[in-house]
């Protein structure tokens, strides 16, 4: 796997496209693409996603707070 694979810009990327979704069988999804815990994990760490829906099976892109007047 490259780099360019494993660098935090490439799964905010994804998440601008579209929501990962929980696999059944652990891990997540982007489409037919794996996504290991880890790298969720640490995207959740950082504040840049978090995980949505009744059933905590998506995950999606955390708003940015800028501290601007909406």
């Amino acid at each position: 796997m490259s780099a360019h694979f494993s660098s935090r810009s490439y799964y905010l990327r994804l998440l601008e496209l579209g929501q990962f979704e929980r696999r059944a069988r652990g891990g997540w999804r982007f489409g037919t693409r794996r996504i290991s815990d880890r790298v969720v994990t640490q995207l959740i760490a950082s504040g840049l996603a978090e995980i949505v829906g009744d059933d905590g099976r998506w995950l999606q892109r955390a708003p940015q707070v800028t501290g601007e007047p909406g």
